[in-house]
């Protein structure tokens, strides 16, 4: 082999590490900063029991289940599949609260499970079906007259 091609080899071989380390390192930060979503039955049987890695739990806000501070804010609810339920705690909770947050509605919470079995929430989502439309797209679709009422667009 002569020099030019040993000199191609080594910087092939050179990019090719370069390359498996960052992609190494890229499934790495994912796998670190992803959150997989969870019910309460699966948290409660076992299907994820890592109380460092982040993840969201989805289900429905289970009725007369929030608990209030003095000073009128929700410290924690209970999240329900209709077969378990597990509490998100929100007293550390800095976001803004969901205008469709309500009870017995679908809500998903992302967090940390703590040692106690509640989730210390970092992110509260509600869900809407599939007929929801913010109320600035409808303003807008009323102002020029493409809206129809209860039925949509």
């Amino acid at each position: 082999m002569n020099r030019y091609k040993k000199k191609r080899l080594y910087l092939f071989l050179a990019i090719f590490a370069i390359a498996a380390l960052a992609a190494f390192l890229l499934i790495n930060v994912i796998n670190q900063s992803a959150a997989f979503l969870y019910t309460p039955s699966d948290i409660l049987k076992g299907s994820f029991n890592n109380q460092n890695q982040k993840l969201r739990v989805g289900g429905l806000v289970k009725p007369n289940s929030l608990q209030y501070n003095a000073q009128g804010m929700i410290e924690r609810f209970v999240i329900t599949d209709l077969e378990h339920e597990i509490t998100a705690n929100t007293i550390n909770y800095q976001g803004n609260w969901p205008s469709l947050f309500k009870q017995g509605k679908g809500v998903v919470v992302e967090g940390t499970l703590s040692p106690q079995g509640e989730i210390i929430t970092t992110l509260i989502l509600a869900k809407h079906d599939e007929n929801y439309i913010p109320a600035s797209v409808k303003k807008q679709m009323e102002e020029k007259g493409l809206w129809r009422g209860q039925d949509g667009p």
